[in-house]
């Protein structure tokens, strides 16, 4: 899963072991570039790999929030009533397209 402005275009990929060996070296060199925040999750919503843009919106270095669960970042009540919905419909194989803005 990956959370920013394209998640939806690679939401069923794996990316429980490396970005990289997932998805290619111009889609990663895109992800780590990229202005707006994005992250990789794994299936149990488990930061894999955040780019700058995303550490720099939460104000904490990218090595504090990798290995961090989104509720522990983004608490409960946004994760189980905003977040959690629109990933467990990726997970799924849906086309899941969202704003969210904070």
């Amino acid at each position: 899963i990956v959370f920013g402005d394209w998640s939806s275009d690679v939401c069923s990929s794996d990316l429980s072991s490396s970005p990289s060996s997932s998805l290619g070296p111009s889609f990663v060199q895109f992800f780590y570039a990229a202005e707006d925040p994005a992250s990789f999750l794994d299936r149990s919503f488990v930061y894999q790999s955040v780019n700058t843009a995303y550490a720099r919106y939460f104000g904490r270095p990218a090595e504090e929030i990798v290995g961090l669960r989104v509720l522990d970042l983004l608490g409960e009540d946004v994760f189980q009533s905003i977040l959690r919905p629109h990933l467990e419909r990726c997970l799924a194989g849906d086309h899941v397209s969202s704003f969210l803005s904070g």
